[in-house]
Parts: C-alpha cells; structure tokens; sequence
C-alpha cells in the first residue's frame, strides 16, 4: 500500500466534489465540530464458511462457441462477459444458450427475474441461467452483462455463487457496478478481509456505499484520521443513516453496544452490527430481501428465535438450504415448546427412527400438522429425504398421500410413483384411498408427461404426420359432438366418456415409464378438483386430450389470479418457435414472476410449460407444473 491511509480516502472524494458536483453545505443534522475519538481496537473477520465451488471453469476464448450473429469486434468484451460457473457438467445450458437473443431485450429484462419465488423450479432455472458460462447475446450492450447476472443472484440470495461469479470474471471486466455488488457480497457472507481488499484496490469507485464500505476498512485499519474525515463528508452530502452512523461510533470508541431498536437491514448496517456485538432487532426480518433474511439466519449476533424466523422466511424462497434450516429447527425443539417445534420434533425424530411404522406415523402426524399450521412445503421438503428411506408397502399404505406430495416437492418423481401403485392398489379394499389416488393422479401425470406416449383410442390416433408431443389432442368428431350435447355435471361427462373413449391396453409398468390410462383422466373428470382451471391448463400444456366440455365447463368463472403479460407472452411464444434458448427461458421466467405458483395466471403457465418443452427443458418444465399444480391446492 502507498501514501497514507488519509491520502487514499480523501482524493478521490476530492475528485467527487469537482466531477459531480457534490453539495458541500452543512445537512441538517450538523457536522459540529470534530469527533473526540479513542484509540480504535483492531477486528478480527472470519468469512463464514462456504461450501467449496463447483469445478466449471469459465469458458476460455478458444472454446467460444461459432455463434451467427456474434462479430469478432470487441472480442474482449465478449470473452470478459462469458465467464460463468456451470458447465454442461455441472448443469449448465450451454456455451450457446444466448444464440439469437436480442441484447437490449435481455438487458431490460434480467433485472425483472424472480427473486423471492417460492417455487424452487423457477429458482433452479434462474440460477442455471445466470451462472451458465455461456456467448453473451449479440449486439451492442449498454450494461455490464456479468453484473447484471451478479445482482439477480444476489437478490435471490445467493451470495455465494454470486461472489464465485464475480472472482472468474476478468480484472476488465469489473466496472463500479460489478465491484459493488461483489463488495455487498462479501459482507453479508461477513468476509470483511476481501471487502477491505477490493476498496483499497479500487479508490476511484465514488459512490455513497463505497465511501461507507471505504470508512468501514478505515476503522477496521485503525485509521481514526481518515474514518472522521469520511464521516464528515457523508454528513455533508445529506447521507441519513442513523445505525451506520452510531454503530461506526460505537466502533471508534470501542464502547459497548447497546440494545438496536431498528435502522435499515443494508449489508453494510448487518456487517456493523456483528463487528460491533450488537444483537440484530427482530424488525430487521419484516420486508427484508432473501440475502439478508439468510445473513440474519446464519449470524452468530441474532437471537435464536430472530434467526428461525429468518431462516424459514428464507427457505421459503430458496436462499436457504434444507441442512441449514433443519439445524435452525433442531436448536428450537430443544429450547421451546411452540407449535413450530413440536412439528419439528415430529419431523425430526421421524429421520432418527428405524421402524418403518413408526417413521410412516411420526411423518404423517408431523406432515398433517404443518398442513393445518400453513407451513407444509418446509416440512414436506426435509420429510422427502425421510420417505425415501421407506419401502411402500401394504402396511404403511395409509401415509401415501402425504408421501407422495412431499416427495414431488423434493423433485423425486420416482419415489413418488411407487407410493402411489401402493396407494392405487390399496385402494381396492379402502375407499379413502381410492379417493386419493383418483386426486392424486393429475399430479403423477404431471411429474411424467412425455416419457410415454398419451394413450388413446385406435380410432383417435393421429396419423404419423403429427408431431409427437401434439398426439393426443383431439377425441374423434363423434365423441366431440357427444360431449357437447352432454350434461355439463360430472355425472353427465363421465356417461359420454365411459361410453366414447376405448381403455388404453395395460401400458409397461416402472417408475421410470407412468401408466397412462384414459380411464384415470375419466375418473379425476368426474371429481370436483377437475374445475380448476389451472390444473386443466397444465394437462394440456403437456398434450393430454381435455374434451371441450371442460374447458365450457369452467369458461367465464372468476379467477383472481395473475393476469398474464401479453407482449411478454407473445414475445415467448415467438423466441420458443425460433429456438432462442436463453431468451425463451428468460422470458418465461420473468412472466412467472414472484411469490406463490398456485396465484399465477392459468395461461402464463400454459405458455411457460409449452415454451420450455419447445427448447428442449421437458424435464424442467414437469417440475414447474408439478410444483404449480400443489401450490393450487392438488
């Protein structure tokens, strides 16, 4: 390092004044004279410990992909921009997955990609989207692509991927965007040592939050000099911030830290407040982003109870990881006796037991009372790895259901069938079962549309022209002209089809090969959880042949979903024909949007699930619709 710690502070917010013009008068709150400051203790940051990244290195100029489109000028950039951390190894979509994207357009709409989805098929493709090492899209950017990429993770609350992205991008790349959001990262993972590195290596980065970070480092440095002279210069630019500013005191002047009544939940406030060993507020958590919920989840500063609430609001989103919740949860069983807690325990202890009637019973209780309390997705997801240790059989027959929606969470199709050919057979002697497994079907269906071909009449079946995932989409005229004429009740539907429609012949069994079977979708007509609209939307969107009656039958009902974007719509329909792979999974996104699946708009969903299929993602596109159909209530 050259020149004191002073010098490197004050020239380039000197330069600041004279290149943008700063205001120098006096804010309102005063600058008074200067702060009597005692000799500053020196800190000691530990990062907290991150799981090792994944072997994918960016791809390298000579493996850069012959894209049309992509001129060879500004080859530097295009190299710079490609970085990314997943390989086709490592479930990367391709060094060509922005092959015929429009730049503009993907420049616009990354920032729009969802962050606080509940849907973990959403995050799954949003994450392999933007750490893909891949040819940016072609075409003049305004932006820099590897920092928009970086600020979406970290909105999502992937803190570590986004550092890992930003330490594979080349030293050109790393313009005052890039470096901020890689600064950010760094302290919510509280890796204080890094952050200090990249102000001292960047001091003509002139934003408000670099010259926080930057008075951070001073104090950490023991420069009490260049701190005051920092917290001047804020002060007179206006800056309000009363918890940086007192917890940036309380650090000069090593003083005790009292108790936080509130203050903003930045990453920088969060990174003071551990430095200081001062607690976290519980007002932090309401309307915080899924980075700090998961910041305040992991620090060792934040009451035990503040930190499960953290956690859960975390994992909800994804920014959180089924081990670190469960560990979040055990310390909560043994320190309280809540409601939440005693579904923890159930769960818990389910996971230790070795009797599998005994396992069936402690899931089944645990999973029926987080139903009740709201909370099922959380609970379902750490009982999958639970049920997966069950063998289904006969005796435990009456914890399929739960079972079966708690594996198609984790995304274990597989497992979930052989539940449901337990479910299925049982059901013979059992009428509740036979219920379920009637409501269970669409959902199984879902989780395997297109590894078999749709089953159908012989006198139904396309001709060899029509192409494989449209067989299925029409009954023949004389059963559409009967349908029409029927009774629009369940009763009246299933007279006509049980009279129309031929059963398929026995398909091949496995869990690898669903049974499709007309006499299924026959059965789950009649019932009642055929007239929603969002669950007939999915069957089709996979090519299952829905008679017209159906869709009368639900035409004109209320819905208070979502409505659908029409030029985002359009937009994805016409990028999914032309095979614009990256572009049609970003525009499917960010029409999904945010929050709950069960809550987005029939159509949006219809026009995601058919577009990814389109773009080779069929596996993907089951496990959106899957996750759609049980947010709706299946």
């Amino acid at each position: 390092m050259t020149g004191s710690p002073v010098r490197r502070l004050f020239i380039p917010l000197l330069a600041s004044v004279v290149l943008v013009g700063w205001p120098l008068a006096a804010a309102a709150q005063g600058t008074g004279g200067p702060i009597r400051l005692s000799p500053p203790r020196p800190l000691v940051t530990t990062p907290q410990p991150t799981a090792p990244a994944e072997e994918a290195p960016a791809v390298a100029p000579q493996q850069l992909p012959n894209v049309p489109g992509v001129s060879v000028q500004g080859l530097d950039r295009v190299e710079g921009e490609a970085v990314g951390t997943l390989g086709p190894r490592q479930g990367g979509l391709g060094a060509d997955l922005w092959a015929g994207a429009d730049r503009a357009l993907v420049e616009r709409l990354l920032p729009q990609l969802p962050a606080q989805s509940q849907s973990r098929a959403v995050r799954d493709l949003t994450r392999r989207l933007l750490l893909t090492a891949a040819t940016p899209p072609a075409g003049q950017g305004q932006q820099n692509f590897v920092a928009l990429r970086a600020e979406r993770l970290l909105a999502m609350g992937d803190t570590d991927a986004a550092a890992q992205l930003i330490g594979n991008t080349p030293p050109r790349q790393r313009d005052d965007a890039l470096l901020t959001v890689g600064v950010q990262a760094d302290l919510l993972r509280y890796d204080l040592n890094n952050v200090c590195a990249e102000v001292d290596n960047n001091p003509s980065v002139l934003s408000v939050f670099w010259q926080q970070a930057t008075i951070l480092c001073r104090v950490l440095e023991g420069d009490e000099s260049g701190a005051t002279l920092g917290l001047d210069l804020l002060r007179e630019q206006g800056v309000n911030d009363p918890l940086y500013f007192g917890l940036i005191d309380t650090l000069i002047t090593q003083a005790e830290a009292g108790e936080v009544a509130g203050g903003a939940a930045t990453p920088l406030n969060l990174a003071l407040l551990r430095a200081a060993r001062a607690q976290i507020p519980a007002t932090m958590l309401s309307g915080s982003s899924p980075a700090v919920l998961r910041a305040i989840a992991l620090s060792p500063n934040a009451a035990d109870e503040i930190r499960l609430q953290a956690g859960l609001a975390a994992h909800r989103v994804g920014a959180l990881d089924d081990g670190a919740v469960r560990e979040l949860l055990a310390a909560h069983v043994e320190a309280g006796d809540s409601e939440l807690a005693a579904i923890a325990e159930l769960i818990l202890a389910a996971a230790r037991e070795t009797v599998p009637t005994a396992k069936a019973a402690a899931l089944q209780r645990g999973l029926a009372a987080a139903e009740e309390a709201g909370v099922f997705p959380i609970f379902a997801r750490l009982a999958g790895a639970a049920f997966e240790d069950l063998s289904p059989n006969a005796d435990i027959a009456w914890a399929g259901p739960l079972a079966i929606r708690a594996l198609l969470l984790s995304n274990n199709a597989d497992a979930a069938v052989a539940w449901y050919r337990v479910v299925r057979s049982e059901g013979r002697f059992d009428p509740e079962l036979a219920a379920a497994a009637t409501d269970l079907w669409p959902l199984l269906r879902l989780a395997h549309a297109g590894r078999v071909p749709t089953a159908l009449p012989e006198a139904a079946a396309p001709d060899d022209s029509t192409a494989a995932r449209d067989t299925g989409r029409s009954i023949s005229e004389a059963s559409i002209a009967a349908l029409g004429a029927a009774d629009a009740s369940s009763a009246g539907r299933t007279a006509v089809i049980e009279q129309l429609v031929t059963p398929a012949a026995a398909p091949a069994t496995g869990p690898d090969n669903f049974p499709y079977d007309n006499r299924d979708l026959e059965a789950w007509l009649a019932g009642d959880s055929a007239a929603e609209p969002l669950a007939l939307a999915l069957l089709d969107a996979f090519g299952d042949p829905l008679p017209p009656t159906v869709w009368r039958s639900v035409a004109g009902a209320d819905d208070t979903r979502q409505p659908v974007d029409a030029t985002l719509w359009l937009t994805l329909q016409q990028a999914a024909d032309s095979g614009a792979r990256g572009e049609t999974l970003l525009l499917a996104l960010v029409m999904l949007g945010d929050g709950d699946l069960g809550q987005v708009s029939p159509l949006a969903l219809h026009g995601a699930i058919d577009a990814l299929q389109k773009v080779g993602l069929l596996a993907e596109a089951r496990h959106l619709a899957v996750e759609a159909a049980l947010a709706a209530g299946a």
